[in-house]
C-alpha cells in the first residue's frame, strides 16, 4: 500500500485539530492538511448539522464552574505519575496538554495544582521537537485572544 497523506479537515485554532497534528508529527505520519474557516461557517455541511452534539451547544454556566474540580481530579491522578497514562508520553498526555494549554494562554493560575504545573512542563518540553510551539502554543494563544475579545 503506498504511504499516502492523510487528509486532515483542520482549523488551526482548534484544540482537537492541533492534538491531531502534534500525534502525527510525533508519528511521523504524512497528512494533506485541508483548511476548514469554522468563523465562515465552512463546516456547516448538511452531513455536519445531522449530528446535533457537532453544530454546537448553548454556553453552560454551572459546568464552567466545575473547571476548578476538574483541575483538582488531574492534579490528584498525576500524584506519583510522569505522565497521564504513566511513565511514558501518549495521546492521553498530547490531548490533555493541548486542552491545558488553552487554559495557560487563557490565564489559569496552575500554583495550586503543583502536579499538573510540572506534568504541564515535562509534557511541553517532550513534545518541543514535534512543533509544539508553532502547531499547539501560538494557536492556543491565538484562541485565547479572540476570546478575551468577545
Amino acid at each position: 500500500m503506498p504511504n499516502q497523506p492523510i487528509k486532515v479537515y483542520y482549523y488551526p485554532l482548534s484544540p482537537p485539530c492541533r492534538a491531531v497534528l502534534l500525534t502525527a508529527k510525533l508519528l511521523g505520519l504524512k497528512v494533506e492538511l485541508i483548511l476548514i474557516n469554522i468563523m465562515e461557517g465552512e463546516q456547516k455541511t448538511p452531513e455536519f448539522l445531522k449530528w446535533p452534539m457537532l453544530a454546537g451547544k448553548e454556553y453552560n454556566e454551572e459546568k464552567a464552574e466545575k473547571l476548578k474540580e476538574v483541575v483538582g481530579w488531574l492534579n490528584s491522578m498525576l500524584e506519583g505519575r510522569k505522565f497521564v497514562a504513566g511513565d511514558k508520553l501518549s495521546i492521553a498526555d498530547i490531548t490533555t496538554v493541548v486542552t491545558m494549554s488553552n487554559l495557560d494562554s487563557l490565564g489559569f493560575d496552575y500554583s495550586s495544582y503543583p502536579n499538573v504545573k510540572s506534568w504541564f512542563e515535562r509534557t511541553v518540553k517532550e513534545l518541543e521537537p514535534y512543533g509544539y510551539e508553532e502547531i499547539n502554543k501560538n494557536n492556543a494563544d491565538k484562541l485565547a485572544t479572540m476570546l478575551k475579545k468577545e
